[in-house]
This record gives structure tokens, sequence and C-alpha cells, in this order.
């Protein structure tokens, strides 16, 4: 049989190391709201230990209803600490937890409502004579117990990573406490054993331990870490007082299984520290990272934008005074002489188009694009597009043709649409050799439109077929070994791409080296 003095000192000792648990679960992050209502239960459970020691030592009933009081607000504080810790707590939630469980609190400590008579004998509640509405309190603190597990049940399965282990530590510490205080202070008195009656808050060490770690809702840091190394090193201590005291082979045994739980408590929680330690520690560095990545990315579109604008303007203005000279023959220059300036209205052209691209890109990266969307006879868009590059196509000996079935009319911003279908022809007749052949074709597909460019030239390899949508990639134009010799800025393809999804379509293609390539892009009819 445990002696009464010991079971007193180790209730009393508990009592004192909760209300120092519930100080430190409050000062470690005052900012977070559910530890109000975490300090509000552990400060609940140590009122109710002392409540029972001063019972024991006074033999008052009015003492004893305390104890009742005190006992009845701990599980609707730990609800709604539960809530609050999943982001689920309402003002509704609050009123139906607190009402219940003040009006139960001050309903016990009325006299004669739960119990009549209280026995003190040989330092421990001998027997309680039960009140006519005990059993109303055991009902609802079963409830609540039910309410508790429910939520956390909840909890942890809507959870994920360190949340998850979290909550896997509240329901360990809460179990185990609310097992053993049940055992202890609400099972066994039916039974009229009562000499185990203050055991029950004395194993509230292991809410108090699992609960102070979950108090930290987003990381697991060395605080927690410390703390549950001391609870565990605190329980173990009282326990082999307590061994010393009361020596048996039964005891031992109660001894090696809670040494068990220690252990394994504190083994686990140095294992997630050290794990959510390091992923808190990459998380930090990838944050910095992409802080950096952005700044510098931000850096790139401005001085892009800068750059491209600045150099526009003479560029323009060259492009306006040769096109005068070809197209208006001001100056009266000889065919000879225009001959010799064609080559430089060729690349002031491939400037200026190269410049508007990189404007374009930039607009894409920042989201600053708009579609002007408006009915548009997508049959005849293409056509247009393909007479702008026919004479192109007539200098190399190509035939450019457009096969059609019918005329598709659709919603789309014709410019981009143009330009993207214009990009795909140009790219085709730039790799087709001499006398090939280059074929567009418009068809239906489902319930959408679908536009092809065919080419005959050297096809796209495999190894890099999964690059040819990025930004300034060319297949094979910085090979090392046979670099392929092209022009053009690698942007063409991306801004198709980015076109075309804008619309709702979708892009791809089929090569094989050296047999040709067919890109396609299919846009929605509706």
């Amino acid at each position: 049989m445990l002696q009464g003095t010991i079971i007193n000192i180790l209730l009393l000792l508990s009592s004192f190391l909760t209300i120092i648990a519930s100080m430190v679960v409050y000062t470690t992050r005052k900012k977070f709201p559910a530890n109000g209502y975490l300090t509000a239960g552990l400060v609940a459970t140590a009122v109710w230990g002392f409540a029972i020691y001063a019972t024991i030592i006074t033999g008052s009933l009015k003492v004893g209803n305390l104890s009742f009081a005190s006992a009845a607000l701990i599980p609707a504080f730990l609800i709604l600490f539960i809530l609050s810790f999943s982001g689920e707590l309402t003002k509704k939630w609050q009123l139906f937890t607190l009402i219940p469980a003040v009006a139960i609190s001050i309903f016990s400590l009325i006299p004669e409502m739960l119990s009549r008579e209280i026995s003190v004998s040989k330092g421990y509640i001998e027997m309680i004579a039960p009140g006519r509405y005990l059993a109303v309190f055991d009902i609802y603190f079963g409830l609540y117990a039910i309410i508790l597990f429910y939520l956390l049940f909840k909890a942890w399965r809507n959870s994920a990573g360190i949340k998850k282990i979290q909550v896997d530590y509240l329901i360990f510490g809460l179990g185990l406490s609310l097992l053993f205080g049940a055992l202890f202070n609400m099972f066994l008195p039916w039974f009229g054993i009562y000499e185990f009656n203050n055991l029950g808050p004395v194993f509230i060490l292991f809410m108090s331990s699992a609960v102070a770690y979950a108090a930290t809702k987003h990381y697991l840091g060395e605080t927690q870490v410390i703390f549950s190394e001391l609870w565990a090193s605190l329980l173990i201590l009282i326990l082999v007082v307590w061994l010393g005291v009361n020596f048996s082979l039964f005891n031992v045994l109660i001894f090696a299984l809670v040494i068990s739980i220690c252990v394994l408590f504190v083994r686990t929680v140095l294992s997630e520290a050290r794990k959510n330690h390091e992923l808190s520690r990459q998380k930090r560095q990838l944050e910095i990272d992409k802080n950096e990545l952005q700044k510098l990315d931000q850096m790139k579109d401005e001085f892009l934008n800068m750059a491209t604008h600045e150099l526009n303007t003479p560029v323009s203005v060259l492009r306006g005074k040769l096109s005068m000279i070809f197209d208006e023959n001001f100056g009266g220059f000889s065919q000879s002489q225009k001959d010799f300036l064609a080559p430089a209205m060729v690349q002031t052209k491939r400037l200026i188009r190269l410049f508007q691209q990189i404007i374009e890109v930039a607009q894409i990266d920042q989201g600053k694009v708009e579609l002007f969307k408006n009915e548009t006879n997508l049959t005849e868009l293409l056509e247009q597009s393909i007479k702008k590059y026919k004479a192109e196509a007539d200098q190399k000996g190509i035939a450019l043709s457009l096969e059609k079935s019918k005329e598709y009319k659709i919603s789309v911003d014709a410019g981009k649409i143009s330009e993207a279908f214009e990009n795909l022809v140009s790219n085709a007749i730039k790799f087709t050799p001499e006398k090939g052949h280059v074929e567009a074709r418009i068809s239906e597909d489902g319930d959408s439109v679908k536009v092809s460019v065919s080419d005959e030239g050297i096809g796209i390899e495999k190894e890099k077929a999964e690059h040819i949508f990025e930004k300034f990639y060319q297949a094979g134009r910085f090979d090392k070994v046979s670099p392929v010799e092209q022009q053009g800025s690698g942007l063409g393809l991306y801004i198709v791409k980015k076109y075309i999804e804008l619309h709702g379509g979708k892009i791809g293609f089929e090569s094989n080296a050296g047999k040709g390539t067919v890109f396609y892009f299919t846009l929605p009819l509706k």
C-alpha cells in the first residue's frame, strides 16, 4: 500500500511543476492565441492538485468541492486550445464550450451537490459520500473528454508535417494524463477505493510535458527539447523517491514502464528536433535565395527594359532613313548603292525585332500581357500571314502552302495569334533547304482548332526537345562539336508558347533528326 505522505509530496510537487509549466508555455510565445487557453488549462490542473492536497490536510468539504470545480474547467480549456491550435476556433465554439463548463464549475461549489461528506485518514481521502448530482459531473466530464479526443483525431487527420507530429504528442500526453486521472479519481472511487485519489494530478505531468512542446505551432526548437528532457528527468526523479520508500516488485515494474515511456518520448523529441532544425535551416536559406533571385530577376528586367528602349530609338531612326532610301527612292541612290546598303537594312530590322521580343518577354514574365480578343476568321488570318512570307520562300525556291478544310471563326487576339503563327512559318522557311516544301494546315480537333506548320529541315534531336520552348535556347547553335549556324535570339518559340497558353491552347511538336519538324498549336473553338 502506498503511503499517503509520499503521495502527497508527489501531488504537491507535480502541482508546483504544472504551475511552472503554465508560466513557461505562456512566456514562450505570448502572441500565439492558443497559449492563453493552454495556460488556463494548466493553471486549472494545478489548482485541482492543490485543492486535493488542501482537502487531505484540512478535511474540508468546501475545499473538496473546489477540486471538482477546477477539474470541470480542465477539458474545456483544452478543447479551446486544440481548436485554436487547429485554426478552427470561433465565437460559437467558445460560448458552447465555456458556458457549460463554467456552469458545472459553479454548480460544483454548492454544498452537497457533488459530495455530501469527505473523510480523511492516514494522509489520503478515505471516503467521499456522493452527492445527488455527481453523475451529472461524471457525464459532463466524459462527454468533454470524448469531444477533446475527437478534435485531436480530426486535427491529426487533417494535419501534415510538423503539425501532425505535434498532434501526436498532444494525443500521447493527454491520453496518458486522462487515463490515469480518470482511473484514480473516477473509476476507483466508484468501487470505494479512495487512497489513490491524490495520484491523479501527479500524472498530469505527461500532459504538461507533451503540451509544452505543442505550444510552439510552427517549429520544434531547442526550448522544447530541453523542456521535454527536464520534465522527463523530474518525473523519473519523483518516481525514484517514491520507489525508494515503497519498494516492491510491482512498483519496480511500474517504474520500468514509466522510464521506458520517458526515454522513448525524449528520444523521439530529439530525433524530430534534429530533422526539423535542418528543415527550418534549409527553408530559411531557400527563402533568402528566393528573395535574392527575385531581386536579380527584377534588376535584369529593369535593365533589359531600359536598354531596349534606349537602343530602340536610334535603331528606329536608322530604319526610317533607310526605308526612305529603299521605299521612296529618297536621295536618288543608284541600284548598286542600294545593294550596298541592303545588309544594313536587313540587320536593322533584325535588331528592331530583337528589341521587340525582349520587351515582349519582359511583359510576359511580369504578367503584364493583355489580350484584346475579338471574333476573328482564323483561316483568313493565317492566309494573310502566309502571303507575307511568300516572297521570302520564293527566294529559296521553297513551296509555301496553307491547307484548309473550312473557315474557323473564334475569339482571339488576332495580333498575337498572327505573331505566333508567323514565327513558326519563319522558322520553317529558315531551316528548310532550297527547293523544299513548307506546309501549314488548319483543321478541327475535337472542341479545338489545330494549326500546324511542317518543314523539311534538320529536325530536333530527342535530348534537345525538352528545352526547345525555353528562353534563349537554340538547338545546336552552341554545340561545341558541330554548331549549327543560325540567326535569332532564341525567344520566338518561348513567346509563341506563352501567347498560345494565354488563349487557353496548347503547343507541341513532332520531329525526327534529319526528317523535318512539325510544330502545332490548338485553340479552343469556344
